[in-house]
């Protein structure tokens, strides 16, 4: 199988390897979601007549431009990945950027999640959804952004919400889980409690406890 597809016009016409032609089989065969990242509401437009064209079960990421085109995304029921921090042009891709675009995307009903620029950065997700809700989002619709959206986007099943029969993650935080400064409480996974002790929490207990000994001697 693998020799065929090695020879296959697909392969050779887009200079894919034998995983990259098996993988884009599976993408129609089995529906996967196709994510694209795209800003440029032409662009858009254009990801969107591919939808139709193939029956994608497309998800679009970035969409800085969104808001030009919200009524032809909701049609058609397209989900979005959007980073609430970045509502400014970057390129020209971007020169529709705006602030509120999460409002706009919540006021259509089209289903949206969040995401952050690097993957280092995840910790500023958090910040991104507080964002969205202090330009128009709803708290209700950051929260889901943050969790339920995407185990429906993805068909995770049993995850993404509190309710009977699902796996039970939960973090409880000390305050607005929106709030950048709030840390969580107590973590549950699978309903088990995780130790939240780590490296940071241990110098910082160092530092700050038994002071009246010296560095050297603290726990």
């Amino acid at each position: 199988i693998d020799e065929i597809i090695e020879s296959s016009s697909i392969a050779s016409y887009l200079d894919l390897k034998t995983r990259d032609v098996k993988t884009l089989f599976r993408l129609f065969d089995e529906n996967l979601p196709l994510i694209i990242k795209s800003h440029r509401a032409s662009d858009i437009i254009n990801l969107i007549n591919l939808k139709k064209k193939y029956d994608l079960n497309l998800i679009i990421m970035g969409a800085q431009e969104a808001s030009l085109v919200v009524d032809e995304i909701a049609q058609n029921d397209i989900p979005l990945i959007i980073n609430p921090i970045n509502n400014i042009p970057n390129s020209f891709d971007e020169l529709a950027s705006n602030i509120n675009l999460a409002q706009r995307i919540e006021k259509e009903g089209i289903t949206m999640m969040f995401n952050v620029s690097r993957d280092h950065n995840y910790h500023l997700i958090r910040q991104g959804a507080g964002v969205a809700v202090a330009n128009g989002l709803s708290y209700g619709s950051a929260i889901k952004a943050l969790t339920s959206n995407a185990a429906k986007v993805f068909n995770i099943n049993k995850r993404g919400s509190i309710k009977a029969g699902n796996h039970a993650d939960i973090v409880i935080w000390e305050a607005d889980p929106l709030e950048p400064s709030s840390m969580p409480e107590k973590v549950f996974i699978d309903g088990i409690e995780t130790d939240l002790t780590t490296r940071s929490t241990r110098l910082r207990d160092r530092y700050t406890e038994d002071l009246e000994k010296p560095n050297t001697y603290r726990n």
